[in-house]
């Protein structure tokens, strides 16, 4: 278990430093490591493949990395296949990875189809959804599905924040900065570096430096 830990803690450690030949080696190591955590290693490592990539990692043997880290969650599902959040995480994956190969956006549809068959009307679904929409060029369909969202729980903030990215990138700030306002209101910030720095973008690209 301590040996399996320590080559996932590794091979995320070297990758953010950008020895990714190094941190992809503990990568493979890690995910073949014999362990009663296999599947929660393959949980937890496998998507980050496409979005190290988008953050401009040099993944070696970009193509067959990603697949095999699409087999690995394919084994985490057949391991525990009534648990809806894999479905998810590998639908969010395959978003991440729409960019370098559109054919992954069906598997998203797939992946979220099955994790409400397990568990409807679920939020972190929804959010998906609106991605996958969007993608697609249905703007009214992904607002549609973040309206819902925050439907179901319009006393949490998550559901105001997604929807003011989107907004956002709709190009339409206004809203979006209404949005954001109720997130804050109802106590979400942005959790991470990542969140912070997309909206920094989005202020940026409006003009709006002293948001940024």
């Amino acid at each position: 278990v301590w040996r399996a830990s320590r080559l996932e803690y590794l091979s995320i450690n070297y990758i953010l430093q950008k020895y990714s030949r190094e941190g992809m080696d503990y990568f493979y190591k890690a995910l073949k490591a014999p362990t009663v955590y296999a599947n929660y290693i393959r949980r937890d490592l496998a998507p980050n493949i496409p979005q190290w990539r988008k953050d401009g990692v040099d993944i070696p043997d970009f193509a067959d990395t990603l697949k095999f880290a699409f087999d690995q969650m394919q084994k985490a599902i057949a391991e525990d296949p009534l648990n809806y959040s894999i479905y998810l995480s590998r639908a969010d994956m395959a978003i991440t990875a729409f960019p370098f190969d559109p054919s992954y956006l069906e598997q998203a549809e797939k992946d979220v189809q099955a994790a409400n068959a397990l568990a409807p009307n679920h939020q972190s679904a929804l959010y998906i959804t609106a991605k996958i929409q969007y993608l697609k060029g249905d703007k009214t369909g992904a607002i549609a599905a973040m309206k819902k969202a925050i439907d179901l729980a319009p006393a949490a903030g998550d559901p105001y924040f997604y929807y003011a990215l989107l907004l956002f990138n709709n190009g339409d700030q206004e809203e979006a900065l209404i949005q954001l306002q109720k997130s804050v209101d109802l106590g979400r910030y942005p959790r991470n570096g990542n969140e912070a720095r997309v909206l920094a973008g989005y202020f940026g690209d409006a003009g709006d430096y002293n948001k940024a």
